[in-house]
């Protein structure tokens, strides 16, 4: 596309600053502890053993869509990604505003 310039591809993080600066997004992302609870306990059987096979496969899910945006993201724009992967494409473009409202749907449908 005319319109995106790629960036420097990074093979490894430009100093210890940038690696403390992803800290509070691994933190963030651990937090879905929270709702654990309420998980287990709206399954039709709350069983430990099962439990195991429904948080391996939401992490699996969750990996494979992140790896996914972020290899995507990282191989187009390269180190001049945003931190949005969203805002580093073109807004009037319709994938982008499909992407945008899922993304809507699911923080509306998400909250408790």
């Amino acid at each position: 596309d005319k319109e995106m310039t790629p960036g420097d591809i990074l093979t490894r993080p430009a100093s210890w600053v940038a690696v403390f600066n992803a800290m509070p997004t691994i933190c963030f992302g651990f937090q879905c502890h929270v709702s654990s609870v309420p998980v287990f306990n709206s399954m039709r059987q709350p069983k430990v053993k099962t439990w195991g096979g429904v948080v391996t496969a939401a992490m699996v899910i969750a990996l494979a869509v992140y790896m996914g945006t972020g290899i995507c993201g990282f191989l187009t724009f390269g180190a001049a990604v945003d931190p949005d992967v969203l805002l580093s494409y073109p807004s009037e473009d319709m994938a982008v505003a499909v992407a945008r409202a899922f993304i809507i749907l699911s923080v509306l449908t998400s909250y408790p």
